[in-house]
């Protein structure tokens, strides 16, 4: 009797994660490592929903997310470490930001009363 394996259907190989995010395999695998896309657990593929998710809500790094909030990157880094701004930090130390977290920030900036 031959054993079969269960197939999550959400399951993409990584030639086909680089060819939806239309970057290369060797930048889909350092996305990897740094925490940023994760491989579904026990097997070597990744989660077509997370990939359209990193597609659809992209990482920013400091710098960007400054740009759409109107302030410097310095203050970005002083929001985060005050946890006044939702932040993930990679395996390599760098924080990174998701573009609709920051929009709901700067929106919310905007609507506030100015002094």
């Amino acid at each position: 009797m031959t054993s079969r394996r269960l197939v999550n259907p959400d399951a993409i190989t990584l030639a086909e994660a680089a060819e939806m995010l239309g970057m290369s395999e060797v930048t889909v695998t350092r996305f990897r490592r740094e925490g940023l896309l994760i491989t579904l657990e026990g097997l070597p593929s990744y989660s077509r929903a997370d990939v359209q998710e990193f597609i659809d809500n992209p990482w920013l790094n400091g710098r960007q997310a400054a740009m759409i909030l109107g302030i410097s990157h310095v203050r970005v880094s002083q929001l985060a470490n005050e946890e006044r701004i939702p932040v993930h930090v990679t395996k390599s130390g760098q924080r990174v930001y998701r573009h609709r977290q920051i929009e709901v920030v700067a929106n919310a900036r905007a609507e506030r009363p100015t002094r």
